[in-house]
């Protein structure tokens, strides 16, 4: 009888039907933190290049050599920033095409509360 009981009690859960645990929606929170993370260092990254390269270029003027390496560093930095904002334009344009709310319709884990 207690092994009826206890098997019962592990199976009330499933009444719910599709209702995420809490690790669930905590590993979501700590992923979507970490790349917006990573997102904001890799443009800081790129503007980071460029203002090196500007500062490359402007202190090594007289040298051709190093100011074509200035150059060069400027122009990738403004490649990477211009790539990374029509991906993210591109994400934008998509996610409002499918989910006409934008961000705030996707569907948002709960935590299983009490009626």
């Amino acid at each position: 009888m207690n092994k009826i009981i206890a098997l019962g009690l592990l199976l009330i859960p499933t009444l719910a039907l599709a209702q995420q645990d809490v690790k669930y929606i905590i590993d979501n929170i700590v992923v979507a933190g970490i790349i917006r993370s990573l997102i904001a260092l890799f443009f800081s990254l790129a503007a980071l290049y460029f203002i090196w390269g500007l500062v490359k270029f402007i202190n090594k003027s007289g040298e051709d050599k190093e100011r074509e390496g200035g150059r060069q560093m400027m122009i990738y930095g403004i490649i990477a920033l211009a790539v990374m904002v029509s991906v993210w334009g591109l994400v934008t344009v998509v996610v409002n095409t499918f989910f006409p709310g934008g961000y705030s319709s996707l569907p948002q884990p709960k935590i299983p509360t009490f009626p």
